[in-house]
């Protein structure tokens, strides 16, 4: 998450903001870079279930060097609705290729409605396997059966520098975490184990905490 914070561009969802009406929910996006961002905006409503119950799909462009609102719709205010229910939110810019590393990847972000001791979040059952990559890279591929809020990894006894952390994990969509070899590399431990002996080490080190309903 840390990285984000220094992000050229950012995805922001506003609920009731002092420029708009209380029951507004706003989708901004910032560019800081000097180059307008091309894409499509994608607006989920989810249940704490993950069950998708509204969906849309719109063109959007990220104007240069400003925060640009990219939609607006109105949010039922009852309780009921608010502490069942949940906004996500992302935009992929028209330029996005998984294979190139240097693109921009895809913006996401989500809005609980209420506190989140007020929301009605399940206890997730997440998920995740291993490997190594062409290139030498550790993969992690995590998956959850309902939404995950606020996934931080961790491994013990060792310092580890993933590509992500602090995100949502949505049911049926893998979420994929990269380590750098090269980090891994600058450890003294690490020059005498293979990358397949430190995939499998991380393996059973790996440890997953996220946001939980009390």
């Amino acid at each position: 998450m840390a990285k984000r914070f220094y992000a050229p561009q950012h995805l922001v969802l506003i609920k009731g903001s002092p420029d708009s009406l209380a029951n507004q929910l706003e989708v901004y996006g910032i560019n800081d870079l000097s180059e307008p961002l091309s894409g499509q905006l994608e607006l989920y409503l989810y249940n704490f279930n993950g069950e998708i119950l509204q969906h849309e799909v719109v063109p959007a462009v990220l104007a240069a060097e400003s925060s640009t609102r990219l939609k607006a719709i109105s949010v039922p205010e009852d309780e009921d609705f608010c502490s069942t229910h949940f906004y996500y939110a992302r935009f992929k810019p028209f330029s996005y290729d998984t294979a190139a590393d240097t693109e921009i990847a895809p913006l996401e972000n989500e809005l609980l409605l209420l506190r989140p001791k007020r929301c009605d979040i399940k206890t997730s059952q997440i998920t995740f396997k291993t490997g190594v990559m062409e290139n030498g890279c550790i993969e992690i591929v995590m998956n959850s059966d309902v939404p995950a809020f606020h996934v931080v990894l961790e491994c013990e006894n060792a310092s580890v520098r993933f590509s992500d952390n602090d995100f949502i994990l949505l049911p049926e969509k893998p979420k994929h975490i990269f380590i750098d070899p090269e980090y891994l590399s600058q450890s003294a431990e690490s020059e005498t184990l293979s990358i397949k002996e430190m995939n499998k080490k991380l393996s059973q080190s790996l440890r997953i905490h996220c946001l939980r309903h009390f």
